[in-house]
């Protein structure tokens, strides 16, 4: 060969152990049952392979025998085919092997299918298309992501294996001593109600500006990443930098608009860094793009669980992302994002916290406590959402609801209505109450909080029971 050249690349294939398997099959048809959960038709590289292993699986699953008289049909106008099937046969050694055969086939398509993604990046890459760099590299990452994937989970499954995995997890919560199992939001009563943020599992936290939906999923994304849980938050609406000045309010009790402002004393600036170092070292990354969509999120995520794990997904917040691109329906384009998301938390498998905008209707009623009624106008977030949470503060409509003066209202009752207005003001300034709506296979309830926008803070009202 002259220097400088290689020799052609060969498609990787294994013929001989593709004919071992079908030979096994056809002398011992247990030998299918060895293979049919993990191995499909389409991954033999021969195609009479591929329809001589599909015929097989179709009579055994019918209840006949397959063999050389039943599969001869297959090749009625292959002059040889009789001979082939006998010479399948006669070449097995023990259907023992059947299993390592189906592997090394699965093993070959795999390495076939990494060829074929690198090829189609190539012709992209070097192709006059318009195609974006950031575009081929998704499509790529996809095709890797559920090549890697491809079988570890889905298909039917015997109950026998579900009994297991789930005695698995009630002797895991037996284990923990009616500890939560989940991730610990860090607030004890939530924890309690929901078993913490369950992996797998779409989390919706819902409610109208200024309930403290953004604050509390960093108040979470905190908590979670204190405990080294990796946490993706996609923050569509404000800047990472905000997310950053409410941990440090958090840990010093400094507002973020001091902050802003620079108006800090010299013992203010050594908390402010004292608690910036403590904050770089937690395992969070932020992704501050606006009006991204679901695809680019289960992208960066799965990057992110090949990087090194992934214990939590927070994006803030549903409106602002950019949808499926049916415009013509609203609803429709939300029901395809959540349902996109629901999937998400499964494939990886990761607690996913959605939060989400609540419309004006809310504040129509006298009682502006959110229901699951009010998430029907914006898609199907109730029907993808395995827990719904609503965030509701009653501070917040008092501090705009001062008693009005009429004509005929004396001082003294005026004055007494001022007075009831800031006791009962005064009594839930600093509360808030988590709703929970739904919770697939829990309970549901209204958990109250200590909250105190100023300083980013949402905790437990009562300590922790021993």
């Amino acid at each position: 060969m002259p220097f400088g050249e290689r020799e052609p690349l060969v498609m990787p294939t294994n013929v001989e152990a593709e004919q071992g398997l079908l030979g096994a099959i056809l002398m011992d048809n247990r030998a299918y049952e060895r293979v049919s959960d993990f191995l499909l038709p389409e991954h033999f590289s021969e195609p009479m392979h591929a329809r001589l292993y599909e015929a097989a699986g179709k009579l055994i699953a019918a209840g006949r025998v397959a063999n050389g008289v039943s599969l001869k049909n297959l090749f009625d106008q292959d002059k040889d085919g009789a001979g082939y099937l006998a010479r399948l046969v006669t070449s097995v050694i023990s259907v023992v092997n059947a299993a390592d055969y189906g592997r090394t086939i699965l093993e070959c398509w795999r390495r076939r299918e990494i060829v074929a993604i690198a090829n189609e990046m190539t012709e992209a890459a070097l192709s006059g298309r318009e195609d974006a760099a950031e575009s081929i590299v998704a499509r790529a990452e996809e095709g890797l992501y559920a090549l890697a994937e491809h079988g570890s989970r889905g298909g039917l499954v015997p109950a026998s294996q579900a009994l297991k995995e789930h005695v698995a997890a009630v002797s895991e919560a037996h284990k923990a001593g009616g500890r939560i199992t989940g991730l610990a939001t860090g607030l004890h009563d939530l924890d309690r109600l929901l078993g913490g943020l369950k992996a797998g599992r779409l989390h919706i936290l819902a409610g109208r500006p200024s309930m403290g939906k953004s604050l509390l999923g960093g108040v979470i994304a905190h908590n979670v990443a204190r405990k080294d849980g990796r946490v993706a938050i996609f923050s569509l609406e404000q800047t990472r930098q905000l997310w950053v000045a409410r941990w440090i309010s958090r840990l010093t009790g400094i507002p973020t608009d001091q902050q802003d402002r620079g108006e800090l004393s010299d013992n203010d600036w050594n908390r402010v860094m004292d608690a910036g170092e403590e904050i770089g070292r937690l395992p969070v990354f932020i992704d501050e793009r606006g009006a991204v969509s679901a695809a680019y999120i289960r992208q960066a995520c799965r990057r992110m669980m090949r990087q090194g794990g992934l214990s939590l997904v927070i994006i803030d917040h549903l409106q602002k992302m950019r949808q499926g691109g049916r415009q013509e329906n609203r609803r429709l384009e939300i029901g395809d994002t959540t349902n996109a998301l629901a999937t998400l938390a499964k494939e990886l498998p990761v607690p996913v916290l959605l939060l989400s905008q609540l419309s004006r209707a809310v504040e129509q009623r006298d009682d502006k406590r959110p229901t699951l009624a009010d998430l029907r106008e914006s898609g199907d977030i109730e029907q993808d959402a395995d827990v719904v949470i609503f965030a509701y503060r009653r501070a917040y409509y008092l501090e705009r609801e001062q008693p009005v003066r009429k004509p005929t209202t004396t001082d003294a009752a005026y004055a007494a209505a001022l007075a009831d207005h800031d006791v009962a003001l005064e009594e839930c300034r600093h509360h808030a109450e988590l709703i929970v709506a739904k919770n697939r296979g829990g309970p549901i309830s209204t958990v109250k909080v200590y909250f105190d926008g100023a300083k980013s803070v949402i905790a437990s009202l009562q300590p922790r029971s021993a």
